[in-house]
């Protein structure tokens, strides 16, 4: 009965994921359609929308191979994830920079480039055999070079990030940007420390737990629609 029900609550937690997600993408661009800050926010949700789909059917998947080929077909999620969020926390940091404004295609083109190498790359040198531990199925990784890559890419893009968000936090005068760069950097603290130790740290070291990435993340974006319902953030 255990085997059963783990991989059923996970599955289903993510089921609850894919909604406020979605919910989550339909409120920030609803407020402002045209706000840039607003159109990265909604793709931002909708990457981890499809993420969490795929995440509905692994968790309790029937087989090894039917496990295998989910994560075969959404890990092109992971890889957008670090640059699609460092591109908001920008947006959101220099809303009204000129100088930002001017280099902004070149910046985000060097931003995204990364993550088109490990698409790449991925799928065939990092992704590795689905193990079923606890009630459900675990990603595989194939440890090397191309997961070290990737992590420390995922780690240095968003604590970049934040470290941006703290920099603007300490800058502005404004008390409503004071309160919700304080709420992005707590949601986006949380989901990064939690991702390194059950996604990063229990994978290496083949800890019984489930990776986790796709709940930690909702914090990030609950935190979106609490800045936005709370403080008017990025609306007009």
């Amino acid at each position: 009965m255990y085997t059963l029900s783990t991989g059923f609550i996970l599955s289903r937690l993510s089921a609850i994921a894919v909604v406020l997600y979605f919910y989550t993408a339909v409120k920030v661009l609803s407020i402002n359609p045209k706000g840039t800050a607003n159109i990265v926010a909604f793709f931002y949700n909708l990457v981890f929308a499809i993420w969490a789909i795929g995440a509905v059917f692994w968790y309790d998947a029937p087989t090894k191979t039917q496990a295998f080929e989910l994560y075969r077909t959404f890990y092109w999620c992971w890889c957008i994830f670090p640059p699609i969020t460092l591109h908001f926390f920008l947006e959101i940091g220099f809303p009204y920079s000129s100088s930002y404004a001017k280099f902004r295609t070149p910046l985000l083109s060097l931003l995204y480039i990364p993550a088109l190498y490990f698409i790449f790359f991925t799928r065939d040198k990092v992704l590795g055999d689905p193990v079923f531990q606890g009630g459900y199925w675990m990603v595989g990784i194939k440890n090397g070079i191309h997961y070290l890559l990737f992590s420390f890419h995922y780690i240095i893009y968003i604590i970049g990030g934040l470290i941006l968000l703290f920099i603007q936090l300490l800058r502005t005068k404004n008390p409503i940007e004071k309160s919700a760069y304080t709420i992005f950097l707590f949601t986006g603290l949380l989901p990064l420390v939690f991702s390194v130790v059950t996604d990063f740290l229990f994978i290496i070291y083949k800890v019984d737990f489930p990776n986790l990435a796709i709940l930690w993340i909702l914090i990030l974006s609950l935190g979106f629609y609490y800045a936005i319902s709370r403080y008017g953030f990025m609306n007009r």
